[in-house]
């Protein structure tokens, strides 16, 4: 029966009411063998007690009353050990260790209480007992020698004859739950089922748990891991402090992927064995797969102090090193790792994607070949190498690697889809289309292969096939992002633009905040006649603020505040390779290059490499290859480089870093040439271009200040262009107008202000050069029809090789501008076939393009501000056939004499322009307008008569 309060009189006599009352109703309820009430009441209590002798002792003898006596040993131990002088806890301790098959420490608890003087006849019952559980226990199990053999046989390596020993011994004690926890323990270490002579010793012996543990790990063994959970507590119930039980609770938690379950268990065990090497390394994985890369980095970093020529370990290091952008101590690690395990192909494969990620991309691609020649026809390392010197770019590499893969599966889906992206970089399109349909062939859920098949069935001119394409893609995954922007930018290319525009707002609905589509958005609406200057700025804005937000704080620069020192100059984009920007850009290269007072760091963002691209490259003292590498690993990257000033060079184009820009990872942030208009970002303080384009009442549509250069970038014509030809207007009779603009800026208000201009002067005809080869342009001929215009006074010529393309300039004698986009690079090419270019003048930076070069060039003769001035001044321009014949044949000389066709003078203003920003910075000043000054040099003869044919308009 349970103690009564009377019992103890001193103990009770301090028990506070509440406490007192509870316990009055715990013992009656226990008296009354209400055993599940009284259990309740007295937890309540310890809930307050925690060292209530007496609420202990109750509980302890109510577990075993209820045939739990293992359960209620840490209360009768507690009691015992509040009060040792009270001698029924003595008794009942005893009693309790008894009754759980613990006959031993009963006989040593009860010899102590004989020392201490304690005497009766309950003590000799429980004496006598003891004594004869004792004998039992001994003719139940061998002799200590007999184990003492098997485990030697065990530490000696001898499994097999452990195990032979151990089977000897349970023959003869059949219902010894040791023997049979060895038996399970030798099983399992020869990779011998263990199960089922597990569960027999916990059956035999119910409280041993280091036996439990054994089941538990066989359970595990057998994927039965909620068994094994449930095993693992009930060893935990009888030894808490079994740093084991607790490590391999946490790994059946985690094969049932409940993390957190997991890390508290591995914690556990850690507190219980700090150098627990299996604790620490499962507590990383587990901290790694959760994406707490630093927590996880400080475990495996404990592994490895434990064994410090784990591989493994310090492969998993080196893994969340890399993850956390650490790339540096990431390959220092590496390295360290390869020179004890130097023929390791994984290793080698770790060190060439550290490599890759800082941008070192030779050294990246002779480890990926390193870890090919070490890995033989390894398919998952194959595969990763072939991604690797993919990403490099390796393309030749990788082509061969992604063929051996092949041949070793062939209809392997990501190997078919990858080689496809590779042929399409190459421009072989039918074999890339090839390769996309086998890989959805393969797998018919591959998204990836599905959207680039549209890509290149665009880029085969098939435009309708791909756009139902990416609209087949979005079926399969509506919210894959890449689709949507392809989507937009093809209705942009058709000239679609309010369905380009909707396009992308349908994504961002899908895709909120996607900072991709919402550039592809701005793009579009820059190309918008019905969409204001301040419309497009607070969508840029709104760009920008979301940016920010995502950026939050930006940290302090480190960089040496020196105004005249070596400036650490970066420039970020796509477009390091043979594309229209390039043309711009290499000029100034050549002359930065030669500057003893910068180092030029390129971050080049696309993964297809040419001859312009090496060309490029060779030109900066540091290049990085960026294009695979997340924003945070670019920002680290042009951190860890120190840059002073970082340049965007894309805008809101394709493949563009605004993202990382949004950062700030350099103290002084400015874009350049890539886009007409504002990023919208705050951290970018410039923007660099020329005051005859970017006007400064423009000021309140970008978020940056004016840098103003002599000219915003350099035109450098090809050496192998024709002549120009005389007036084709003396020959023809009439006046051919031309213009070589991309298809989607012909929009509807553009017919229909050309073709008030035709129906001005009824004998003038039209040339539209860069047409579709498929012939998609109905719809021109039907909105000049719509406007009275006859298909007879328009030519349409399509896309043409460069020489033609040139040639065709021969049949203009005016170019007419876009709006509200106007021409570029096509103005720049048609001044220097000599062809003026009349111009509506807009009021963003978009539409100004032409007119600030013919502002430059002293022609705003051809320059309009309004629809009617535009019909006028083509009138009149064209009406004087001897002044525009001569201004044909002065324009290149014109041209020659403009800072335009001067890198040498654009790239000292750039240069003197960063200066400037670098001394306002390290002087802790804003960012502010300013302009650099061109100084004239004397100007020959024909450059004179040029200026003045200029002058005639």
């Amino acid at each position: 029966m349970p103690l009564s309060d009377t019992s103890i009189d001193a103990m009770s006599s301090d028990i506070p009411f509440s406490v007192d009352d509870t316990l009055a109703v715990a013992i009656a309820h226990h008296q009354a063998r209400r055993l599940d009430d009284a259990a309740q009441a007295y937890r309540e209590i310890l809930a307050q007690r925690p060292y209530h002798a007496l609420a202990n002792h109750n509980l302890g003898m109510l577990a075993w009353q209820q045939e739990r006596a293992a359960e209620g040993l840490p209360f009768l131990r507690q009691a015992w050990s509040i009060n040792p002088d009270e001698g029924q806890f003595w008794l009942s301790y005893g009693e309790g260790l008894l009754r759980a098959g613990q006959p031993e420490q009963a006989h040593a608890l009860l010899t102590d209480a004989r020392v201490r003087g304690l005497d009766g006849p309950e003590l000799r019952a429980l004496e006598a007992r003891c004594g004869a559980a004792l004998a039992e226990l001994a003719a139940s199990r061998p002799a200590a020698a007999e184990t003492d053999e098997v485990v030697r046989l065990y530490g000696a390596g001898n499994h097999a004859g452990a195990e032979q020993a151990v089977r000897a011994l349970i023959e003869r004690f059949p219902e010894s739950g040791m023997l049979w926890g060895m038996l399970g323990t030798i099983l399992q270490v020869q990779g011998k089922p263990a199960l089922a002579v597990l569960e027999e010793a916990a059956r035999l012996a119910p409280d041993d748990a280091e036996n439990l543990v054994g089941l538990g790990n066989a359970q595990q063994d057998a994927q039965q891991f909620d068994a094994a959970i449930a095993t693992y507590e009930r060893a935990l119930a009888l030894a808490p402090q079994l740093a084991e039980a607790h490590c391999n609770l946490g790994s059946a938690y985690s094969a049932i992927g409940e993390l957190a379950a997991a890390i508290d268990s591995f914690d556990q065990a850690i507190g219980l064995n700090g150098d627990y090497l299996v604790a620490h390394l499962n507590l990383g994985n587990c901290q790694a797969a959760l994406r707490r890369f630093d927590a996880a980095a400080d475990s495996y970093r404990r592994a490895l102090a434990l064994a410090p020529h784990d591989v493994d370990i310090a492969g998993n290091l080196i893994d969340v090193l890399a993850a956390l952008d650490q790339h540096d101590e990431a390959a220092k690690l590496c390295r360290a790792v390869l020179d004890v395990v130097p023929d390791s192909a994984a290793v080698w494969l770790r060190h060439a994607d550290i490599q890759r990620a800082l941008g070192n991309a030779d050294e990246a691609q002779a480890g990926y070949l390193r870890a090919e020649a070490l890995g033989g026809d390894d398919l998952p390392l194959l595969l990763a190498i072939a991604i690797g010197l993919q990403l490099t770019p390796r393309p030749d590499d990788a082509t061969r690697l992604y063929e051996r893969v092949l041949a070793l599966v062939p209809d392997h889906a990501l190997a078919h889809g990858n080689l496809g992206v590779i042929l399409e970089d190459r421009q072989d399109f039918e074999a890339a289309h090839e390769h996309y349909r086998i890989a959805i062939a393969a797998d018919p859920q591959f998204i990836d292969a599905h959207h680039n098949l549209g890509i290149c069935l665009h880029r085969m001119g098939r435009s309708a096939e791909a756009l139902a394409q990416f609209h087949h893609v979005l079926q399969l995954q509506p919210d894959y992002q890449r689709a949507h922007i392809s989507i937009s930018a093809q209705l942009s290319e058709q000239g679609r633009l309010h369905e380009a525009i909707a396009a992308c707002r349908a994504g961002l609905a899908v895709l909120p905040g996607d900072l991709e589509l919402t550039g592809n958005l701005l793009f579009c609406l820059s190309h918008a006649d019905d969409v204001s200057a301040e419309e497009i700025a607070e969508e840029h804005f709104r760009f920008g603020a979301h940016c920010a937000a995502l950026a939050g704080p930006l940290p302090p620069h480190t960089n040496e505040r020196a105004p005249e020192r070596v400036i650490r100059l970066g420039f970020v984009s796509g477009d390091f390779n043979n594309h229209a920007l390039a043309n711009f850009f290499m000029p100034i290269l050549e002359f930065l290059h030669r500057s003893a007072r910068v180092q030029l760091f390129g971050y080049y963002n696309k993964e297809a490499h040419d001859d312009a691209t090496d060309r490029m490259r060779a030109r900066f003292h540091v290049w990085r290859d960026i294009a695979a590498l997340r924003d945070d690993a670019v920002l680290s990257l042009i951190r860890a480089d120190g840059i002073d000033v970082l340049i965007d060079l894309s805008g809101h184009t394709n493949r563009n870093r605004l993202a990382v820009f949004a950062h700030k990872p350099a103290p002084v942030q400015a874009t350049w040439m890539g886009y007409p208009g504002t990023t919208g970002l705050a951290a970018m303080d410039y923007i660099l271009h020329d005051r005859h384009t970017l006007l400064p009442e423009m000021a309140g549509q970008f978020s940056e200040r004016f840098a103003y250069l002599p000219a915003c970038a350099p035109f450098q014509p090809r050496a192998d262009l024709p002549d120009v030809n005389a007036l084709p207007a003396y020959t023809n009779g009439y006046i051919t107008y031309g213009s070589f603009n991309r298809i989607n800026k012909l929009r509807r208000p553009v017919i229909a202000l050309w073709a008030r201009l035709l129906r001005a002067q009824p004998t003038a005809r039209l040339m539209l050069a860069g047409m579709p080869s498929n012939g998609q342009y109905q719809h021109l001929i039907d909105w000049f029809a719509e406007e009275g215009i006859a298909l007879s006074r328009l030519e349409f010529k399509p896309r043409a090789s460069l020489c033609e393309y040139f040639y065709l300039h021969h049949k203009v004698d005016v170019c007419l501008d876009t709006f509200p986009y106007a021409g570029g690079t096509t103005t720049m090419q048609a001044l220097w076939m000599g062809i003026p270019l009349l111009t509506l003048a807009g009021d963003t930076l978009a539409g100004r393009s032409a007119a600030g070069v013919l502002s430059q060039l002293n022609l705003n003769a051809f320059v309009a501000h309004s629809f009617d001035e535009f019909v006028e001044r083509g009138l009149a321009v064209t009406a004087r056939l001897e002044l525009l014949s001569d201004l044909r044949q002065s324009l290149r000389a014109l041209l020659s004499i403009a800072p335009i066709s001067r890198p040498d003078v654009i790239a000292a203003g750039l240069e003197g322009a960063v200066r400037h920003m670098w001394h306002r910075w390290c002087a802790g000043q804003a960012p502010e307008n300013f302009e650099i000054e061109y100084d004239l040099v004397p100007m020959t003869e024909l450059e004179v008569h040029a200026r003045d044919a200029a002058r005639k308009f």
